[in-house]
C-alpha cells in the first residue's frame, strides 16, 4: 500500500465501521441521520483510525475466583508534547 493509498483505505475501513455502528442502533434512529451528520460520523472514524499499534498483545489471566485482562500497547507517540 501506498501513501497515497492510506487515505482511501481509512475511508473504506470508516464506512465499513460507520454500517456496523448503525446495525446495532435500533432501525429508526440509524435511519434518522441526515447524509451530513454520517458523513460527519464517518469522519470522526477516519479520524481515529491511526489508533492501531504495531505491538498489540492481550492476554487473559485466570485466576481462582475471576478473570483478569491484560494490555500491552507500545507505537510511535503521538501526543502533542505539552501534553502532561
Amino acid at each position: 500500500m501506498t501513501p497515497d493509498d492510506r487515505p482511501q483505505a481509512a475511508s473504506a475501513k470508516a464506512e465499513v465501521a460507520l454500517n456496523r455502528l448503525l446495525q446495532t442502533m435500533p432501525p429508526a434512529i440509524a435511519a434518522s441521520f441526515t447524509p451530513t451528520q454520517r458523513e460527519a460520523l464517518q469522519q470522526a472514524l477516519v479520524a481515529h483510525a491511526w489508533r492501531r499499534h504495531p505491538l498489540d498483545i492481550r492476554l487473559t489471566l485466570p485466576l481462582l475466583v475471576t478473570r483478569l485482562y491484560v494490555v500491552l500497547l507500545a507505537g510511535e507517540e503521538r501526543r502533542s508534547r505539552r501534553r502532561p
